[in-house]
Protein backbone atom coordinates (compact mmCIF):
# COMPACT_ATOMS: atom_id res chain seq x y z
CA UNK A 1 0.00 0.00 0.00
CA UNK A 2 2.86 2.35 0.85
CA UNK A 3 4.05 1.84 -2.39
CA UNK A 4 0.89 2.53 -4.34
CA UNK A 5 0.90 5.77 -2.33
CA UNK A 6 4.58 6.94 -2.57
CA UNK A 7 5.58 5.25 -5.71
CA UNK A 8 9.12 3.72 -6.54
CA UNK A 9 12.40 3.07 -8.10
CA UNK A 10 14.14 -0.12 -8.61
CA UNK A 11 17.43 0.30 -9.81
CA UNK A 12 17.28 -2.41 -12.68
CA UNK A 13 21.64 -2.13 -13.80
CA UNK A 14 23.76 -0.90 -16.42
CA UNK A 15 23.25 -1.59 -20.17
CA UNK A 16 25.56 -1.23 -22.42
CA UNK A 17 23.47 1.13 -25.04
CA UNK A 18 26.35 1.32 -27.94
CA UNK A 19 29.26 -0.28 -28.49
CA UNK A 20 30.87 -2.79 -26.86
CA UNK A 21 31.85 -3.39 -23.23
CA UNK A 22 34.41 -5.41 -22.49
CA UNK A 23 34.14 -7.89 -19.55
CA UNK A 24 37.32 -7.31 -17.06
CA UNK A 25 38.24 -11.39 -18.05
CA UNK A 26 38.94 -9.72 -21.64
CA UNK A 27 40.56 -6.49 -20.59
CA UNK A 28 42.67 -8.38 -17.85
CA UNK A 29 45.51 -9.08 -21.02
CA UNK A 30 45.73 -5.44 -20.89
CA UNK A 31 48.21 -6.41 -17.11
CA UNK A 32 50.21 -9.10 -19.00
CA UNK A 33 53.99 -7.76 -19.36
CA UNK A 34 55.00 -8.26 -23.00
CA UNK A 35 51.02 -7.89 -24.44
CA UNK A 36 51.22 -6.63 -28.08
CA UNK A 37 49.06 -4.59 -30.61
CA UNK A 38 48.46 -7.31 -32.18
CA UNK A 39 47.45 -9.31 -29.35
CA UNK A 40 44.78 -6.65 -28.12
CA UNK A 41 43.29 -6.82 -31.66
CA UNK A 42 43.10 -10.88 -31.92
CA UNK A 43 41.42 -10.25 -28.12
CA UNK A 44 39.15 -7.09 -28.41
CA UNK A 45 38.27 -6.63 -32.27
CA UNK A 46 39.10 -3.67 -34.10
CA UNK A 47 38.88 -0.68 -32.14
CA UNK A 48 36.51 2.27 -32.80
CA UNK A 49 39.20 4.73 -34.01
CA UNK A 50 43.22 3.88 -34.23
CA UNK A 51 45.89 6.64 -33.88
CA UNK A 52 48.91 5.74 -35.75
CA UNK A 53 50.83 9.18 -34.97
CA UNK A 54 49.88 8.55 -31.37
CA UNK A 55 50.42 5.00 -30.99
CA UNK A 56 46.68 4.75 -29.72
CA UNK A 57 43.68 2.45 -29.74
CA UNK A 58 40.30 3.73 -28.99
CA UNK A 59 37.22 1.81 -28.09
CA UNK A 60 33.90 3.55 -26.86
CA UNK A 61 30.63 2.56 -25.55
CA UNK A 62 27.88 4.22 -24.02
CA UNK A 63 26.30 2.85 -20.67
CA UNK A 64 23.09 3.85 -18.97
CA UNK A 65 20.90 3.13 -15.84
CA UNK A 66 17.74 1.26 -16.05
CA UNK A 67 15.13 1.86 -13.63
CA UNK A 68 11.85 0.06 -13.08
CA UNK A 69 9.26 2.94 -11.75
CA UNK A 70 6.30 2.71 -9.99
CA UNK A 71 4.53 6.21 -9.92
CA UNK A 72 1.99 7.18 -7.03
CA UNK A 73 -1.53 5.68 -7.88
CA UNK A 74 -2.71 9.21 -7.64
CA UNK A 75 -0.91 10.11 -10.75
CA UNK A 76 -2.44 7.82 -13.03
CA UNK A 77 0.83 6.39 -14.82
CA UNK A 78 1.40 3.01 -15.58
CA UNK A 79 4.66 1.41 -14.24
CA UNK A 80 7.66 1.33 -16.85
CA UNK A 81 11.11 0.98 -17.34
CA UNK A 82 13.23 4.33 -17.47
CA UNK A 83 16.86 4.96 -18.95
CA UNK A 84 18.81 7.65 -16.88
CA UNK A 85 21.30 9.74 -19.72
CA UNK A 86 23.74 7.79 -21.22
CA UNK A 87 27.78 8.11 -19.78
CA UNK A 88 30.20 7.56 -22.49
CA UNK A 89 33.12 5.89 -22.03
CA UNK A 90 36.49 5.34 -23.40
CA UNK A 91 39.29 2.30 -23.86
CA UNK A 92 42.38 3.66 -24.71
CA UNK A 93 45.41 1.68 -25.08
CA UNK A 94 48.43 2.91 -25.87
CA UNK A 95 51.57 1.22 -27.50
CA UNK A 96 55.37 1.94 -28.29
CA UNK A 97 57.12 1.69 -31.18
CA UNK A 98 57.45 -2.00 -31.03
CA UNK A 99 53.73 -2.56 -30.68
CA UNK A 100 54.02 -3.07 -27.01
CA UNK A 101 51.36 -1.80 -24.94
CA UNK A 102 52.50 1.05 -23.07
CA UNK A 103 49.90 2.23 -20.62
CA UNK A 104 46.11 2.05 -20.89
CA UNK A 105 42.97 3.42 -19.31
CA UNK A 106 38.87 3.03 -19.26
CA UNK A 107 37.51 6.57 -18.22
CA UNK A 108 34.57 8.38 -18.90
CA UNK A 109 34.22 11.09 -21.41
CA UNK A 110 32.00 13.89 -22.97
CA UNK A 111 30.89 14.51 -26.52
CA UNK A 112 34.51 14.65 -28.07
CA UNK A 113 35.09 13.09 -31.40
CA UNK A 114 37.65 10.13 -30.98
CA UNK A 115 40.95 11.86 -32.13
CA UNK A 116 40.36 14.98 -29.93
CA UNK A 117 39.23 12.05 -26.61
CA UNK A 118 42.74 10.44 -27.83
CA UNK A 119 44.68 13.75 -27.82
CA UNK A 120 43.48 14.67 -24.73
CA UNK A 121 44.02 11.46 -23.01
CA UNK A 122 47.61 10.89 -24.35
CA UNK A 123 48.59 14.62 -22.93
CA UNK A 124 47.49 13.91 -19.67
CA UNK A 125 49.38 10.25 -19.60
CA UNK A 126 52.74 11.79 -20.89
CA UNK A 127 52.18 14.63 -18.57
CA UNK A 128 51.84 11.90 -15.38
CA UNK A 129 48.31 13.73 -14.41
Amino acid sequence: MLIGATGCLVPLGHKTTLGHRHSAEALALLDLPDTTRDDVLAELGPPLWESHELRILFYLWEDSLEWYVIPPAELGLHPGKSTSHPQRWGLFIAYNEHGVLSAHEVCPIGRESPEEACAHWFSRVKSGR
